[in-house]
């Protein structure tokens, strides 16, 4: 039955209800319009910090490390683009 239900034309053209939401909504192009200008208010420098602080975390999971402890990474090794290796026994160690 579900077979058939699925091969249905109007069944297989018929869209999810998220997609139409989103798209009843219209937030593709609100979207297109807002995010460039709130872009142009936040400083260079600010977004380059996030994302460095975005690859440690990232570089902390990948390592192995819980939430604690990659956070306590993160927090001690700022000036750090990755976690270093030889320091992941010492923090694994603390917690």
């Amino acid at each position: 039955m579900q077979y058939i239900l699925e091969n249905q034309p109007d069944f297989f053209t018929q869209k999810c209800m998220i997609q139409e939401v989103i798209e009843d909504k219209d937030y593709k192009n609100r979207l297109q319009q807002v995010v460039p200008i709130a872009l142009d208010h936040i400083f260079l420098l600010e977004i380059r910090a996030f994302a460095r602080k975005s690859f440690r975390y990232m570089d902390a999971y990948r390592k192995g490390l819980n939430v604690k402890q990659a956070e306590y990474a993160v927090k001690k090794y700022k000036r750090y683009r990755v976690i270093p290796n030889n320091i992941l026994q010492d923090i694994l160690t603390k917690f």
